[in-house]
């Protein structure tokens, strides 16, 4: 299997060109697909979440957003799967504002995330969603929300991951 093909860049609001909308940006011009709906039964198939993991480990956090809002937009926004996506969009955020230096706005990304994930995890009564450990992650995004000059960024880098932690997924078929 080959690796994932990734952006040149990673974006960033204010420091490159915005990828969709700049004819400079590196996904102008790309046509939309519709994306694999979300299923918890089933995620291990959902190309698009996984790919939105992939991105986000790799440090582009503004793509994994898109690719989560896509299959969000898609499950109109509703339902278990599309509040999970919600928290996830909320987490990739919190990256891009680390990346931004605006750490009281991740902060309060953070919150949000965390709160949006424990929903679902007390919803479902359990851990494990779509591969991973909501426990994890909430305890993250409740250490993300706190003020700390750990979680700083270079806007200027092309891509920078500015998490630790990553999205890893458990029972993912190989």
């Amino acid at each position: 299997m080959s690796p994932p093909a990734y952006p040149p860049y990673a974006f960033v609001p204010g420091y490159w060109p915005h990828p969709t909308r700049d004819p400079d940006g590196h996904s102008y011009g790309k046509a939309d697909t519709t994306p694999q709906p979300l299923n918890f039964h089933t995620w291990q198939e959902c190309t698009d979440y996984l790919h939105g993991m992939n991105l986000f480990n790799a440090g582009y956090y503004w793509e994994a957003h898109e690719a989560w809002e896509n299959i969000w937009n898609a499950l109109g926004r509703e339902g278990q799967e599309a509040d999970l996506l919600k928290g996830l969009i909320k987490l990739a955020a919190v990256g891009i504002k680390i990346r931004q230096n605006y750490q009281e706005a991740g902060q309060s990304l953070a919150r949000q995330a965390a709160r949006h994930l424990r929903d679902i995890r007390t919803k479902r009564n359990e851990a494990l969603c779509a591969g991973l450990n909501l426990d994890e992650i909430i305890l993250w995004c409740e250490e993300l929300a706190k003020p700390s000059q750990k979680y700083q960024g270079d806007p200027s880098k092309k891509v920078e991951i500015v998490f630790a932690n990553r999205l890893e997924p458990l029972g993912l078929n190989s």
